[in-house]
């Protein structure tokens, strides 16, 4: 799976401190939904975390991918004042492996 973070887009950098700021809270969120100690999640790029769900279909992956959406919908990181929310995009695939 692949969930792509859309941020509030920094005007100064104060924002951007916020936005470095709700990406650690997003990784605990992250890491806090999957729950299998074979899953692993990884930053992966600038706005891309890259979720590895083994022996997981399409269905399992789309169910972990909702939670994690809604928890991101419900994060509010606070700083300096402001309330700063964001969105994320999530896409899964599914591989059985090769067939002996």
């Amino acid at each position: 799976m692949v969930v792509v973070v859309k941020p509030i887009r920094p005007q100064n950098k104060a924002t951007e401190r916020g936005d470095d700021r709700s990406f650690f809270y997003m990784a605990a969120v992250i890491t806090n939904t999957i729950k299998r100690p074979c899953d692993i999640c990884a930053r992966f790029g600038g706005e891309e975390f890259s979720i590895i769900l083994p022996h997981t279909d399409l269905k399992g992956a789309y169910l972990v991918a909702e939670k994690i959406r809604q928890k991101v919908a419900d994060l509010a990181v606070h700083y300096k004042g402001k309330v700063l929310k964001t969105t994320i995009s999530c896409g899964i695939a599914s591989s059985r492996g090769k067939r002996q």
